[in-house]
């Protein structure tokens, strides 16, 4: 039997290889389990939509990606845990996943013990939520499912910056990477995302890429847009090119996953909250690869002149990334279990 699920918090429209990879990985992992996703929303202002307030109600599952929004409070934050009490009121089944959980409020904290199920990404979101009172399972990010990347013995003498979340960071980024020994690899698309759904939801990830880039801050847009034409077009160009550098600088948290998939050495800045350290801490990586932004060298010759995985930093990197797979194929089997257990309806496809 086939489950129809809707999906917010869908990050795949706003051109970012890294969020690209968790939303497909996270399609996948529903579809090998009898899940799809028949609608999916980035989940700001989605209560204000109808059409998609009709669709919650009519589906099997309600599921929200958190992945790095919430944080602080956001606005944003608040939107997409409040889906769950307005699921519950139609006695839809929800679920968060993918997320972090930093700095929020015990209002906040409370309101999430409406979805069904929640899964953190890290530990420290694990235990922030806990302290509040809510429990929740560790997974692991999405992206960390991706199978097959490249893992490079003899790498090329190229050190390569990514830009930051952080406009600020990505400044400090951009000016660093003025070094001719250094290049450019934003992780930001430089072309409309490139997706294997149907064609409606190509344009409406489209459109919502587009009105992303309306609304962004000029200031912002600006940083933004200096990267750009330096990037790639596609999640695949993006990891074959990070892998190929013999170090990453980066202030981007899947920069950071895809070179643990890759074993690319990395030195990373952490940008908005703190999921850049709780990923290091949770893979068993040197804290020392994670440089504060105002200890952040103006040049080169300011970093360290090896940063080569430590076998140690080897091998707690592949028991995690074994661990994350695990963790989240339980994770997909849970809200099959979950839909199964709520059966509201009974949806054939041929």
């Amino acid at each position: 039997m086939i489950r129809q699920a809707i999906l917010l918090g869908d990050t795949s429209g706003v051109g970012h290889h890294g969020s690209q990879t968790a939303i497909d990985n996270l399609y996948c992992g529903l579809k090998r389990n009898d899940i799809i996703v028949q609608h999916s929303h980035n989940g700001k202002n989605w209560e204000r939509n109808p059409r998609l307030r009709r669709q919650v109600k009519d589906c099997d599952v309600l599921i929200v990606n958190g992945e790095g929004t919430l944080h602080h409070d956001r606005p944003i934050a608040r939107q997409l845990v409040a889906a769950a009490e307005f699921a519950s009121g139609h006695s839809v089944p929800s679920v968060l996943v993918n997320t972090l959980w930093h700095f929020n409020s015990r209002e906040l904290a409370k309101s999430t013990a409406r979805f069904n199920l929640r899964f953190v990404r890290d530990r420290q979101s694990e235990v922030e939520l806990r302290s509040y009172g809510v429990s929740s399972i560790l997974t692991g990010d999405l992206t960390l499912l991706s199978g097959s990347v490249p893992c490079r013995r003899n790498r090329s003498g190229q050190i390569t910056v990514t830009d930051s979340a952080d406009r600020q960071v990505s400044q400090l980024l951009w000016k660093l990477s003025s070094d001719p020994a250094l290049s450019r690899l934003p992780i930001v698309n430089r072309s409309s995302c490139k997706n294997k759904t149907r064609t409606i939801d190509r344009f409406r990830r489209l459109l919502q890429g587009r009105m992303a880039k309306i609304c962004t801050p000029e200031f912002h847009r600006q940083v933004r847009e200096r990267w750009l034409p330096f990037g790639v077009p596609s999640g695949d160009a993006f990891v074959e090119r990070l892998s190929r550098s013999r170090l990453i600088i980066s202030g981007r948290y899947h920069a950071v996953c895809f070179c643990l998939l890759t074993k690319t050495p990395f030195i990373a800045i952490p940008s908005n909250g703190r999921k850049v350290e709780a990923l290091l801490s949770e893979a068993g990586c040197n804290p020392g690869r994670c440089i504060p932004r105002e200890e952040l060298p103006t040049d080169l010759a300011g970093f360290p002149t090896s940063c080569e995985f430590s076998t140690v930093e080897t091998h707690c990197i592949d028991r995690y990334l074994q661990s994350v797979r695990s963790r989240n194929e339980d994770m997909f089997a849970q809200i099959s279990e979950l839909c199964r257990t709520n059966d509201r309806h009974n949806v054939r496809v041929p």
